[in-house]
């Protein structure tokens, strides 16, 4: 996982599209369409429920961009997830 694969997911999150989202982020769609199954596969959850009318997030998805929109807004989140406590300010 990485900080990139985050704002994909949330940018495909926003526009419901791949093509779009695709485009917006100036790569391929199947390098992004590839980037979203490797995180479901490595998470063990489907972000996205897929139609021929675009992609909508499940109940794991929303949850799952919810907190990666919080690490993005703020990167001290990510030791916050993982040791349960707030790093120093000047630790960033």
């Amino acid at each position: 996982m990485n900080l990139w694969a985050l704002e994909y997911i949330i940018e495909v999150a926003k526009t419901g599209s791949v093509s779009k989202a695709s485009q917006k982020l100036y790569l391929s769609q199947p390098h992004l369409s590839n980037t979203i199954k490797a995180m479901e596969a490595e998470l063990g959850v489907k972000l996205f429920v897929r139609s021929t009318r675009g992609m909508c997030l499940t109940d794991e998805g929303r949850d799952f961009v919810q907190r990666a929109q919080a690490i993005l807004d703020d990167p001290r989140m990510v030791l916050v997830n993982h040791t349960n406590k707030m790093p120093d300010d000047h630790t960033f």
